[in-house]
Parts: C-alpha cells; sequence; structure tokens
C-alpha cells in the first residue's frame, strides 16, 4: 500500500535526495527512444503531497468563510444571519455580491485542482488571487484612490508605503516557504532576500493613512504611549517585531547556506505568529470595549479571516507552487560518478608461463612433494604444449 511522506521526508535536503539516487526520490530509468544511453527521470518532489493537503485545508477554509454565520444584535434579541447568502436577494452592487460568493467559487475551484501538479495549477491559483484583488478595489474605489495617492505633500511615498508592504509580506511568504520546499533554490533565497529588505524598507516609510504622521515603525509606541486601543498596539507592537525578526532571518538566508530549510522554516512561523498577534490584539480590544459581546466578534473575526485571508493567500501559495514545481522540473538528478573498472591484467606469454610453471615444479621436487620422474614427465609436456602452439 502505497504510504503518504511523513513531514519529517519533507526536511531532507533537495541536493542529498538527488545525490542519493532511488532510495532519496530519484525516479525509474527512462527509455531514450532517440538514441544514445538510458536517461534517468527527472527530481521526485518530496514535498507534493504535504503542498496538496495544503490546498486541501485552504480550499476548505475558504469554503468556511462563504458558510460561517454571524450573530447580531436585533431589536429583538440575537439573531444569526449569512451575509454570504443575503446579498443574493438583491439591493446591492454587483461587485459586492462578487465579493460575497467568490469565496465558495474559489474555494470550489481550489478543491478540484488540489490533486493536480504543474504550472497549470498555480496559474489558477495566481488567477483567483488577482481577480479577488480587483473586485476588492473595485468596491471601494473611492476609499482606494485616497489610500493610494494619500494626501498631503508626499502622495508618492503614501503610494510606495502601501505597495512596498504588500510585496514585503509576498516576498517573506513565498520565500520562506518556497525555500523551506527547496532548500537549495537559489531564485527563492533572493525572493526571500527582497522581501526581508522591502520589510524594513517599508517600517521607515509614512503610515497609512497620512493623517497618522508617522512612520509604520513608530506608529504602535506611538498609540501604546497615547493609551489610545492599548491591546490593538500591543497586536500592532508584537507584529512588527515578529515581522521584522522573520525579515532578518529571510535577510541571512542566503544561497548555498548549510541550514537553508531550519532558518526558512523559523521565518514562515513567525510570520504566522505576527498575524495571530494582531487578530489576538483586535479580539482583546473588542472585548473591552463591548464586554462579554465580544464572543460575537470573535465569531465574525473567525469568518473574516477565513473569507478574506483566505482569498489574500491564493497569490502567494500559487507563486509558492510555481516556484517549487518549476525547481524540481528543470531539476536534473546529479549523475552518479562511476568508477572506472581496473583493466584486466595482460595475458601472459606462453613462454612466461611455462617457466614459472617449471619453477614452481621444482620447488615441489625439492620439497618432496613430487619425484623426479613426475617432474620430469610434467616438464615433458609443458615442452609439448609450447611446440603445438601457433
Amino acid at each position: 500500500m502505497l504510504r503518504a511522506p511523513a513531514v519529517e521526508e519533507i526536511a531532507v535536503s533537495w541536493r542529498t535526495r538527488r545525490r542519493n539516487g532511488e532510495a532519496a526520490g530519484r525516479g525509474p530509468i527512462r527509455r531514450n527512444y532517440y538514441g544514445g544511453p538510458p536517461r534517468p527521470a527527472r527530481v521526485d518532489d518530496p514535498s507534493a503531497y504535504v503542498r496538496q493537503k495544503n490546498l486541501m485545508i485552504l480550499g476548505l477554509v475558504l469554503l468556511a468563510g462563504f458558510l460561517l454565520p454571524m450573530i447580531v444584535m436585533t431589536p429583538v434579541g440575537l439573531d444569526m444571519v449569512f451575509p454570504n447568502l443575503m446579498v443574493l436577494g438583491g439591493g446591492v452592487a454587483g461587485h459586492v455580491i462578487l465579493i460575497a460568493v467568490y469565496p465558495a467559487v474559489a474555494g470550489v475551484i481550489v478543491l478540484l485542482i488540489a490533486r493536480r501538479s504543474g504550472p497549470l495549477r498555480s496559474a489558477v491559483l495566481m488567477g483567483l488571487g488577482g481577480v479577488f484583488l480587483i473586485l476588492l478595489l473595485a468596491s471601494g474605489r473611492d476609499g482606494a484612490e485616497r489610500l493610494i495617492l494619500g494626501s498631503g505633500d508626499l502622495p508618492f511615498l503614501h503610494l510606495a508605503s502601501l505597495l512596498i508592504g504588500l510585496f514585503a509580506l509576498m516576498g517573506l511568504f513565498v520565500g520562506s516557504r518556497a525555500r523551506y520546499y527547496c532548500p537549495d533554490s537559489q531564485v527563492a533565497a533572493i525572493i526571500g532576500i527582497i522581501g526581508g529588505i522591502l520589510y524594513v524598507v517599508n517600517l521607515l516609510l509614512p503610515v497609512l493613512p497620512p493623517e497618522a504622521g508617522s512612520v509604520n515603525l513608530v506608529l504602535p509606541f506611538k498609540m501604546l504611549a497615547q493609551g489610545d486601543m492599548t491591546f490593538l498596539s500591543l497586536g500592532m507592537l508584537g507584529m512588527t517585531g515578529c515581522l521584522a525578526s522573520a525579515s532578518i532571518f529571510c535577510i541571512i538566508n542566503v544561497a548555498r547556506r548549510p541550514d537553508a530549510q531550519e532558518i526558512a522554516e523559523r521565518a514562515f512561523r513567525l510570520l504566522v505568529i505576527a498575524f495571530v498577534v494582531l487578530a489576538g490584539g483586535i479580539q482583546l480590544e473588542i472585548f473591552k470595549a463591548a464586554g462579554g459581546w465580544g464572543l460575537l466578534a470573535l465569531i465574525a473575526l473567525v469568518k473574516f479571516a477565513c473569507w478574506i485571508g483566505g482569498l489574500l493567500l491564493l497569490v502567494p501559495v500559487g507563486a509558492t507552487d510555481l516556484l517549487v514545481n518549476l525547481t524540481y522540473a528543470l531539476a536534473a538528478p546529479e549523475e552518479e560518478a562511476v568508477e572506472a573498472a581496473p583493466p584486466p591484467p595482460p595475458p601472459v606469454a606462453p613462454a612466461d608461463d611455462v617457466a614459472r610453471r617449471l619453477a614452481r615444479l621444482k620447488r615441489l621436487v625439492e620439497d618432496g612433494s613430487i619425484t623426479a620422474e613426475e617432474f620430469e614427465s610434467r616438464k615433458a609436456e609443458l615442452l609439448r604444449r609450447i611446440v603445438a602452439e601457433p
């Protein structure tokens, strides 16, 4: 029975698997129908099963974001509503309906393509994520234009802060995750380094919205000093620290580093912890303001995390999938160094062979192993053999 590879098997270095041959992932020998010696199959991807399972989980998360209800307060008490289904009744803009239905559509597509592999799956994932970003911008065009263009004297820096922040997070995700699956991938190392540098630069750019009058690095400290939304400030401070640490790990994780896989795993864990800490700060702030009713907000927070967060993950997950697939598809197994067999000893000339045998027979006579008559008989036989040979 086939056995799914354990998570620990992914920790085997990609180069080691290539070097160790069949037992470490080297495929069977393919017949070369164009002449020449047989060529080995391409390097097997040890992370294929794990990435397939993660995609199925992502599809289920998207469906959960579509189906989960929200508990709201009404004049007569609490009521359970399904906002994603309510918009289908009409009365709202078309792009809002698309955003509400999109997690169900994307979740079904992700589940259908999860078991497939190759660049097509990656392109579908990135396409689904790109369409969502377009719908998200279209749903709030006025606010998006103001957010992107900014206000005041430095609109370019506000635009740069938004774009650099988005590209930094994507670079950290793709670089750390792809480097974990392909420790020897130089492209993944470069993407991670670029993502880390972009995040460090983003910390020094103006905050969005520009009315905050600060830079991204100083804003959490400023909010904490003013006593405004203490838990949210702590959550933002923790997120900034985790993302900064993940950036440092990605920057130092240069190509051909022997512990690249371990560093990439730490960077990705810090990336996940950063958003968990931010979500915790938001929820604690809601609990502080709403008391026991904050539990209702927790349900809404889980729903929007599955809904919006799942859709935002489509692009980086697709980019990671594409990079890993291309890395293993283009990598040829290292040819095993075959030691040349020692050349056969040169044939012994018949005369030399006879002389050696006669010397051996003479020693046997001296030792008393054979008699002189036997020696003469065998000597005559050897001499006749020499005369008979051409």
